[in-house]
């Protein structure tokens, strides 16, 4: 097992525990689209602020507790990996925020959209692994997936404040 199998172990357990409460959010969604859209710009940025504040809780608890974490579940040999771990909550934590929003877009039928924001991101993904795994090892692939997560994060805001008209502050 490398070191950032180690630490991607939890961000990604995070994920699906984001996936599994904002899945549900999906239907909600088309059916106030589709019935009443002008009340979609307020209850998304309500929804959304929950989601995010619910998500910070875990994602800034695996990083204050990365380097524990990690010793305590996996031993000393491991011990390197927490700050891949650090970075990696933060990925998290920005993942699941544009989940919610992923599911914002499925349910007014911009799936569309949704792939080509996925596709920015997964450039990004590979652009700034490619500079920064060969120096940095596993600690350069929890930096590429956070920061290409912060990239996607202000192209999914810009695209739903600009594109769908929906002010989202929090």
């Amino acid at each position: 097992v490398g070191l950032f199998s180690v630490s991607m172990v939890f961000p990604r357990n995070l994920g699906i525990l984001s996936s599994a409460l904002s899945l549900p959010y999906i239907p909600l969604i088309s059916e106030i689209h589709s019935t009443r859209p002008q009340t979609l710009a307020q209850v998304v940025p309500r929804t959304q602020s929950m989601f995010s504040l619910f998500l910070m809780i875990p994602a800034f608890g695996l990083a204050a507790l990365s380097r524990v974490i990690v010793v305590v579940l996996y031993g000393e040999a491991y011990s390197a990996a927490w700050s891949t771990l650090f970075v990696l909550s933060f990925y998290a934590y920005l993942a699941g925020v544009n989940d919610t929003i992923g599911h914002v877009l499925a349910g007014t039928g911009r799936m569309w959209s949704g792939f080509v924001l996925n596709f920015l991101h997964m450039s990004v993904l590979l652009l700034v692994g490619y500079w920064l795994i060969p120096p940095f090892s596993y600690l350069g692939a929890g930096m590429s997936y956070a920061l290409a997560s912060c990239f996607h994060t202000m192209g999914v805001y810009l695209f739903v404040r600009w594109w769908m008209k929906i002010e989202i502050t929090h």
